[in-house]
């Protein structure tokens, strides 16, 4: 019996030895930070990240894949020094068909990248805790990797250089023994390892038995690491046949044809919580701590709310809670809200029933895709869209508005297009008569008329790249900011001409209603009466629409062609900017007949430039007379706050990118003016008056832009040092005040100031 108790004990207290050393307590929490544009909702996430030990931020790619490498750099934001946080950064480098070995130029590349991050942090006064190098290798290359790790941490001294990792490379266990000892740390990636192989069943981003006996794996390599883990999910498109045809995340959606099955793969609250949980009361002593992939971001469609990703670090599934608050703004009239107070996502419960112990009905209405149903006595009920369709007959146009809508909001653009082309044939084109145009703007309810789904559909089209047709939309239903922003900034100069050409006459142009008729009557104002509500008259929209292309021929140079779109009270003074623009171009004639007609031209382009050149839309603000202006039109549609479904491709960027005025800042025309005027003091020899066309031309910018007046005063100091102009500017270290010198009917303002 004694010789028993000895040999248990021995085999206890060995089964004790070969135990792995284990920890228990909170992990360190990070969070990668994966934009590649640095918008507010994204610096308000670092900002409001409590709970969060630090970040990984994405600084460069670099695309080894096809013959010579492509570089992109992701400025870092001064916010991540402002957050008081431990900041990393991530070098992303796809899969190289080469080997480092042998391409000694690619790792000089990837060396002075690591060299220049380091220096961009310090720069910016940002303390970088790590270089994090995310390289697609394969599992038969981790030798070669090894040999480029200690190149990149002598570039990155003293900052460490750790690097990702997956599960399948710890199957070759001496290299990758061999890989983590080369680094200062490294990151075990465990979500999304392969992409879904059918339709048909759960699309899991993570599991978590597989990740557990993953943790136990790197865990006895001995060494310290971290684990991602996700938060995102993401649209898997398959065909008929069930063969995978792409993946689509965060960023624009995607309209896939018919036929395609969609499925979204979401990374599970619960399941991420029981993990966080179990490590906190026990992990391998080596697994040091969690990086979430990724942030969450106001707007972020697949990605989790910052409150769900709070309680999943906290061990806690996350639920939602839906509570409804009534407000009274007024007497008679009471406001429902429902307010999601978990934290965790839930569906807007339906029906939502009120009641009421006295008091008459009147009306009601509801929005974010409810609909009343008829009431009965003192109560009612609001059903949720999808709900209220199943009653609906099929063909009514409010249930194909509500099916294009619910379409829009899953991203199925071209499915939606076609409902509202039909809906805004069936709704009635104008409201009646005695319709007063303020309520809609004092109420905030918008009307069901023909204009406001011509707006909606031309949004669609304007996404999905039939831009000509979104222009006829967005005209014809009375937007004519966003109308203008299409026809300025999206078509081309011969795109524009053409349609407006086959579609709005001179002789309808003739027909604009005279201004201004400041009385409450249909037809007065452009955003204001029709936006939504009435189609503006036919006359309206040919004068302005001409108009428009008349000032855009002008800044391309075309002023003959130019002039018959312009309003006739407006051709003589194009004519007498061509004529002195084509005086000062004529080398026949005299210098100083040349500068005098330049400097016309120049004056021309400063006093009249709004109505011959201004643009309608930014920088300029022809819309607004030049007032006040506004952000650039193509960043509030890139908003995903507000354009969360209809952002701009990448086509409709690249062309406002080649139709943006030049310069691009607000007036314009006067830059412009300034550099005509500089032409033509050229002409003339050092001087008095040379001076004086100069601080003129200054006078017109340094108020507004005193950099960018800088040129002039220079100029004024290299050619006539002498004069009274310079002296004063020297001493006021800028372009001293003079009298104007345009000429007094080259000085007419009637717009702008």
């Amino acid at each position: 019996m004694r010789t028993q108790h000895r040999l248990s004990l021995a085999l206890l207290a060995a089964l004790l030895a070969c135990r792995h050393p284990h920890a228990s307590g909170p992990l360190r929490q990070e969070a990668y930070v994966w934009q590649r544009s640095w918008s507010p909702a994204v610096r308000q996430a670092i900002q409001q990240a409590s709970g969060i030990s630090g970040f990984v931020v994405l600084a460069a790619e670099v695309d080894l894949r096809l013959g010579s490498p492509k570089v992109a750099r992701i400025p870092l934001d001064p916010s991540l020094k402002d957050s008081g946080k431990p900041v990393g950064v991530a070098l992303r480098v796809t899969t190289f068909p080469s080997r480092f070995a042998d391409a000694p130029r690619i790792v000089q590349l990837l060396a002075g990248i690591t060299r220049d991050l380091t220096a961009e942090a310090r720069a910016k006064g940002i303390a970088l805790s790590e270089i994090q190098i995310d390289y697609d290798c394969p599992e038969s290359k981790l030798d070669d990797y090894r040999g480029l790790l200690p190149l990149l941490r002598k570039a990155a001294a003293p900052v460490p250089v750790t690097f990702t990792a997956l599960p399948s490379w710890m199957g070759q266990r001496r290299a990758f023994g061999k890989l983590i000892a080369a680094a200062d740390g490294y990151v075990l990636q465990v979500h999304s390892l392969k992409p879904p192989s059918e339709p048909r069943g759960e699309i899991a981003l993570l599991k978590p038995e597989e990740t557990r006996g993953w943790i136990d794996t790197a865990a006895r390599f001995g060494r310290p690491f971290r684990v991602a883990l996700p938060t995102y999910g993401y649209l898997a498109a398959f065909d008929a046949q069930g063969r995978l045809l792409g993946l689509s995340a965060e960023g624009p959606l995607l309209s896939w044809p018919e036929g395609i099955t969609v499925r979204t793969a979401r990374s599970e609250p619960a399941v991420l919580a029981g993990l966080i949980r179990d490590w906190t009361r026990e992990r391998p002593a080596e697994l040091a701590g969690v990086l979430w992939y990724r942030l969450p971001v106001e707007g972020d469609r697949l990605n989790w709310s910052w409150p769900a990703l709070r309680a999943v670090m906290e061990g806690r599934e996350p639920h939602g809670a839906v509570r409804a608050a009534v407000r009274a703004p007024e007497p008679g009239l009471a406001e429902i809200d429902l307010f999601n107070e978990g934290d965790g996502e839930s569906a807007l419960p339906s029906p939502v029933r009120v009641r009421w112990k006295e008091g008459t009905f009147l009306a009601a209405d509801g929005l974010a895709g409810y609909q009343m149903q008829p009431p009965e006595r003192n109560e009612l009920s609001l059903d949720a869209a999808d709900e209220w369709l199943k009653r609906t007959p099929a063909d009514a146009p409010m249930a194909l508005w509500v099916r294009a809508k619910l379409l829009l909001r899953a991203g199925k653009l071209a499915e939606a297009e076609p409902l509202l082309a039909r809906v805004r044939a069936a709704l009635p084109a104008s409201p009646p008569e005695d319709h007063i145009f303020w309520n809609p703007y004092e109420t905030q309810v918008r009307l069901a008329f023909r204009p406001q789904a011509a707006g909606e559909l031309g949004a669609v089209r304007l996404a999905r790249g039939d831009y000509e047709a979104a222009l006829d939309d967005l005209l014809r239903g009375g937007w004519w900011t966003d109308a203008a922003y299409v026809a300025e900034r999206v078509l081309t100069l011969d795109e524009l001409r053409a349609y407006v050409d086959k579609t709005w006459s001179a002789e309808l142009a003739a027909q604009n209603p005279e201004e201004p008729r400041n009385v409450d009557e249909l037809g007065n104002f452009w955003e204001h009466q029709y936006a939504g509500i009435a189609p503006p008259p036919d006359g309206r929209a040919a004068y302005d629409i001409r108009y428009l292309l008349g000032r855009r021929l002008a800044r391309e140079g075309r002023l003959a062609e130019a002039r018959p779109y312009l309003p006739e009270d407006l051709q003589p003074d194009l004519d007498d900017l061509a004529r002195s623009l084509a005086a000062g171009r004529d080398a026949r004639r005299p210098a100083a007949e040349r500068s005098q007609a330049f400097f016309r031209a120049a004056c021309l382009t400063r006093y009249q430039g709004m109505e011959l050149l201004g643009t309608e839309v930014d920088p300029d603000w022809h819309v607004f007379d030049g007032e006040y202006g506004l952000l650039p039109f193509i960043v509030g549609r890139s908003d995903p706050r507000t354009h969360q479904h209809l952002r701009p491709t990448a086509d409709e960027r690249q062309r406002v990118e080649r139709s943006r005025a030049v310069p691009v800042k607000r007036f314009h025309y006067r830059y412009q003016g300034m550099n005509l005027a500089l032409k033509a003091a050229k002409l003339l020899p050092p001087s008095k008056e040379r001076a004086r066309l100069l601080a003129t031309a200054g006078n017109w910018v340094e108020g507004i832009d005193f950099k960018g007046a800088r040129p002039l005063y220079h100029a004024i100091q290299s050619c006539c040092a002498n004069t009274e102009i310079a002296h004063r500017s020297r001493k006021a270290h800028a372009i001293t005040n003079v009298p104007d010198a345009c000429p007094a009917d080259a000085r007419v303002v009637l717009k702008e100031e």
